[in-house]
């Protein structure tokens, strides 16, 4: 009697992982340091003040999320998507933000310095040159 179940090339196959949906979830001010959230819906979440401190955040969809004062250093942010996010204040010291969209987002005040990838937007204004004003 023939098996119902086949191998592929002797090899079991391995399914991906479903991203997870937190759309909308409040983590506010709570501590996700370390998370591993690859390819999740964040959208609309409020993640004000919240410690994601070498989080994997890698193809997150972040879109309107509030992270205002949250701390994001060292977190993998690659080929995410933070438009229209609230980043005002945010600790992204040292974060990896390669591919990562930005479009709309407030940024004032976030804090950039030795990540990786960094678009203009997110770079803070130049000083005026005091010797141009004569």
């Amino acid at each position: 009697m023939p098996s119902s179940k086949r191998a592929v090339h002797g090899k079991r196959r391995r399914s991906q992982p479903k991203p997870k949906n937190y759309e909308q979830v409040n983590l506010a001010s709570s501590d996700q340091s370390g998370a591993e959230l690859p390819e999740a819906n964040l959208r609309h979440a409020t993640l004000k003040a919240t410690n994601l401190a070498a989080a994997n955040l890698a193809g997150a969809d972040l879109t309107a999320a509030n992270l205002g004062g949250a701390d994001l250093h060292d977190a993998r942010l690659t080929d995410a998507t933070l438009d229209a996010a609230d980043l005002r204040n945010a600790d992204l010291r040292g974060a990896d933000l390669r591919g990562a969209t930005f479009t709309d987002a407030k940024v004032d005040g976030a804090q950039v310095a030795g990540a990786r990838g960094v678009p203009p937007e997110l770079l803070p204004p130049p000083e005026p040159d005091a010797s141009a004003s004569g």
